[in-house]
């Protein structure tokens, strides 16, 4: 059964009661921190292109 969806840029995660919380925590840490880079990643180009 899923509990929780989340989309972070692109990603749609889905969470499921099966998972344990705190994997969910830092599997979304993780991901948003990746994403950030992403992002902050994507504006510097788009400043020096």
């Amino acid at each position: 059964m899923i509990v929780e969806e989340k989309t972070i840029g692109n990603t749609i995660i889905k969470i499921d009661d099966s998972c344990v919380q705190t994997d969910i925590d830092t599997i979304l840490k993780n991901l948003e921190r990746i994403a950030s880079q992403g992002l902050a990643k994507q504006a510097a180009e788009k400043k020096t292109g």
